[in-house]
Formats: structure tokens, sequence, C-alpha cells
């Protein structure tokens, strides 16, 4: 046995050339080095940068300290924060994770995301898509509005994302830290012309970089990815409609025709959901109904509200139309003392029944 200091005899032929021995080499030492620089943009007084689909393909993006500039982001990423930002206009991919805003102020936010967070910001017009419910904290004259947006790969890039188009709580907000006679927060349900970060901003540097590319996004309300809804806070003035599709994802583009043109006819959308029904709801929905119907309420549903004079009437006459082969329910609100109606659609027959 020899000592654990002991050196180890060397062979006779083993050379001892100085400088032979080579580093060990290790897996994450050979890994391709990645730029970052796309991931964080900071510092940035009076310019606009852009970032076109496919630079972030899904990694976390950071907005630090930037003042008076336009940040717009086509793709959609994992998680954004945004700090220190002062009179900015940021326009923001789908985002999977969550987005955080700290110490920001009088700034343009256009985001959508799983999760909104606010905390120590003042004077924000956030244009939201949220499937959960957002969260403001330490927040003042924060103002909310749906999100509206288009450009060519926003609908894949909200399927990357993990990021269902109608399911938008985007007005369902919590305040933290509540201020008894204060309203930190409002909702709006129609966006001031120029407030939106799209919008042409004439104050905007002509020393813009060649990334700019605004042509290629819509606000339009009639093409945007996410239906625009009025939210919660919306005080209906007239008949409420509830229509209720029970089917599955080949149902997305019938809906979204259906609120089209529902809208086209002077209708107002106020929520949306999409997801299967509740068992109190489902019960009371086919209570006394063919036994089929029931079956059905376990998959993905859609459930509409809209309000309007003839909203009943345009709904009836759309879903004759579009959904012969879905199941819908319409339901007058029961404050206006109108009894419920039932509409069934099943192997392209039409039950009515009142």
């Amino acid at each position: 046995m020899g000592c654990v200091f002991s050196r180890r005899k060397r062979n006779k032929n083993e050379t001892s050339a100085a400088g032979s021995d080579q580093p060990t080499q290790y897996s994450w030492d050979q890994r391709p080095k990645e730029d970052i620089s796309d991931l964080i943009v900071q510092g940035l007084t009076g310019q606009s940068k852009t970032h076109r689909p496919g630079v972030l393909h899904g990694r976390p993006f950071c907005v630090q300290a930037c003042c008076d500039s336009d940040i717009v982001v086509l793709d959609h990423s994992a998680a954004v924060s945004v700090d220190d930002c002062t009179k900015c206009r940021i326009t923001l991919g789908p985002v999977s994770g969550s987005v955080f805003l700290r110490n920001c102020k009088d700034c343009t936010v256009l985001v959508a995301c799983q999760q909104f967070r606010a905390r120590d910001c003042s004077k924000l017009l956030v244009l939201l898509y949220c499937a959960s419910q957002p969260i403001i904290e330490a927040c003042a004259g924060i103002k909310f509005a749906c999100y509206q947006c288009y450009y060519p790969e926003l609908a894949s890039q909200f399927q990357a994302a993990g990021l269902d188009v109608f399911n938008n709580d985007w007005s369902n907000v919590h305040d933290f830290t509540p201020i008894v006679g204060e309203q930190n927060w409002t909702i709006l349900t129609s966006l001031v012309p120029g407030s939106h970060p799209i919008a042409y901003n004439p104050s905007q540097p002509a020393s813009c970089d060649e990334t700019w590319i605004k042509p290629l996004i819509s606000i339009d309300q009639q093409r945007s990815i996410v239906p625009t809804t009025l939210g919660r806070a919306y005080r209906p003035i007239g008949p409420i409609c509830v229509v209720v599709v029970l089917g599955g994802a080949d149902a997305d583009n019938p809906v979204r025709t259906f609120i089209n043109e529902m809208v086209r006819w002077g209708n107002i959308l106020v929520q949306m959901k999409h997801a299967p029904l509740r068992d109190s709801h489902a019960c009371r929905l086919f209570e006394n109904r063919p036994s089929y119907l029931m079956d059905t309420w376990r998959d993905s549903s859609f459930s509409l509200e809209f309000n309007g004079e003839k909203a009943v009437e345009s709904a009836k006459e759309l879903a004759e139309s579009l959904f012969k082969n879905f199941t819908i329910y319409i339901s007058r609100d029961p404050a206006t003392g109108s009894e419920d109606e039932e509409i069934f659609f099943d192997d392209m027959d039409l039950h009515l029944s009142a």
C-alpha cells in the first residue's frame, strides 16, 4: 500500500514533455454560446426596437430602463419582465407564462399572457389578453382595455404559447392594495384614438431602425385574433342573450364567424368562455331533455354573452345558418321577465321550444 500523497511511477514509455496534458472537457463547455442580446432591451431613449417572428422562439425577455421608446416583440416568449420604464409604447407577442411590470410610469402596453401582474406602477394603459385574473399591487391610475391585435404569425404564436383566444379574463382585475374611497384601476369599453401603441405617433423619432414594421400589424377589431369583449364591468342596457355552443375544435371558425356577425348586426359581446360546462349549468341546461344531450356537455363548450335589443332574434337567425350540427342554448335575461328559449340542432333538424 502506498501513501495517498505518493506519486505513481511514470512508465518509461510515457513522455514527460511539458504541456502535453489536455484540460478535461465537459458537455456544457461544448454547447454553442447563446447570444443573449436578443433577450434584453435596456437603456433606450427616444428609439425603437422590433423583434421579428422567430427571434425569441419561446425564450424569456426583459425590458429595462427605457424612456419614450417604441418596443415591439412579434414573437412568443416564456416570460417577460418590464422594469423602470417611462413614456414607452410596448407591444408583446403571446407569453406562455407571466408578464410582470415594475416601477413603470406613463406607458402603454399591448400584451397577451397567461398571468399579468403590475407593482409600483402608475398611469398605465394596458391592452390585455390574460388567461387568468390580472393582479396589480401598489399601483395607481391603471387603465385596462381588451386586447386587439393581428399580424400573420399571431395565431400560430398563440397556439405555441398555449393560450386560447376565447378565454380572455382581462377585466377581472384584483387589486392587492386597495385604497378606501379611491379607484386604482378602471376598465375602458373603448379606446381613445391615438392611445394605442401600434398607432402612428407623430413624435416618433426619425432615427427608427429599419426593423420597424408597423404596417404588418393591425388593430382592426374585425381582424383581431382575440374577439373584443367589454368585460365584467360593463352594465348591459336591454336584453341579455347567452349562447352555448357544444362542439370540439371544429367549432372555432363558426364561433368566430358567429361573433363577428352578431357584432356587425349591432350587438355587443360582453363575455366569453371556452371550457367544459359546470355540472350545475349542464343539469339546468339539459333538464328533461334527451339523454344524448347530457353526454355532449362533457366536451369543450363555448359560452357567449351578448347584449342588444335584438340579440336573441339575431342569435336565432345566425345559429340556424351556422350551427346545423351543434347544440345551441339561448336564454333571455330573467330580469326582462321573458321566458327562456331553447334551440337544439341535431342531424340537420331544428327543434325549438319556448
